[in-house]
């Protein structure tokens, strides 16, 4: 086995991971990464569920996620009548708003990233990091 590339495969994989926990949620989010796309998820509808395996969490960290985001007061839950089982959850509007800005600042920070590396590197970055995801997952 090359030991110099398990040892850079190692350290590119957590330096990315890195990368994602703290450079994307940018310094001025009042959410996390994961809040942000769980917020997302609920204005787009989706289940929890449905976010869940999207994101690949556990109900664990989906409900962390919604604890954290009800005590900042950005979304409401309510137990369903007709299901008791079921907890439907919004947005408030407080919590739209810090969607929208932290969209709009996501989406200038990836606008400005794209534009650094180019469309055809990052579609190619992205067909690589999804056959990796499918062989991790075998």
């Amino acid at each position: 086995m090359d030991m110099e590339l398990k040892k850079n495969y190692l350290q590119t994989i957590f330096q990315f991971k890195s990368l994602i926990n703290g450079s994307l949620s940018g310094k001025n989010w009042k959410v996390s990464f994961n809040e942000f796309l769980v917020m997302q998820g609920i204005e787009q509808g989706k289940s929890m569920t449905e976010i869940r395996e999207e994101l690949f969490v556990t109900k664990a960290a989906i409900s962390q996620n919604l604890a954290s985001l009800e005590k900042k007061g950005y979304i409401t839950r309510e137990t369903d009548l007709e299901n008791r089982r079921q907890i439907i959850v919004n947005l408030t509007q407080v919590g739209l708003g810090v969607l929208r800005e932290t969209g709009d600042t996501f989406d200038s920070g990836f606008l400005n990233f794209v534009e650094k590396m180019g469309v055809d590197d990052l579609t190619q970055m992205l067909e690589k990091m999804n056959r990796m995801i499918e062989l991790l997952g075998e």
